[in-house]
């Protein structure tokens, strides 16, 4: 066999090979469908449409256009493209310390799995919603009011420390407020 020979039948696998991994832009996405779709654009200014996005399982987002995405052909064919990652360095955490790990979103919210077991959580719109039970097996500590259905806690001071009540059976009188008020 030639060296042009060679040439020739090593070219297409080149090719084939060169193009398993392209490297490229989000430009839009398609989530409400079963698998996310998105619409790409590779280096070469490529625009692919319908592209599948797999999430990992139990986690979902839907990417900004702009965001950076990374890209496997099935075959190096630029037609059966799967989007392996999308990542946006815009909006990425850079604060973390090694081994922690954290979800975030473009809006400033995370949650972080801290070192020492800390999990902090961050809502950017200053709530954070649970819905259902919500049980604490250890202290809660809040730098602000705690409030349920029938008021607040600061109310509840204000009730407890102006308390009295007539003596009941010792013939006594009004009784003083409780000694020591309970203070926030």
């Amino acid at each position: 066999m030639k060296l042009s020979d060679l040439e020739r039948f090593i070219r297409p696998l080149r090719r084939k090979v060169s193009g398993l991994f392209v490297r490229g832009v989000w430009r839009l996405g398609y989530g409400g469908e079963g698998m996310r779709r998105g619409q790409v654009t590779g280096l070469a200014g490529e625009v692919r449409d319908g592209v599948e996005a797999p999430d990992q399982y139990g986690f979902t987002s839907e990417p900004h256009p702009g965001a950076e995405q990374f890209l496997a052909r099935i075959g190096g064919n630029p037609d059966h493209g799967i989007v392996l990652v999308v990542a946006d360095r815009r909006y990425r955490i850079k604060t973390l310390a090694v081994g922690e790990v954290a979800m975030y979103d473009d809006q400033g919210s995370s949650v972080v799995f801290k070192r020492g077991g800390l999990i902090e959580i961050v809502s950017a719109g200053g709530l954070v919603k649970v819905t259902g039970d919500l049980e604490v097996s250890g202290n809660v500590k809040a730098s602000g009011d705690v409030e349920d259905a029938l008021g607040t806690l600061a109310d509840l001071r204000t009730k407890y420390n102006a308390h009295t009540h007539v003596e009941n059976g010792t013939g006594g009188g009004v009784t003083n407020p409780p000694a020591g008020p309970f203070q926030a």
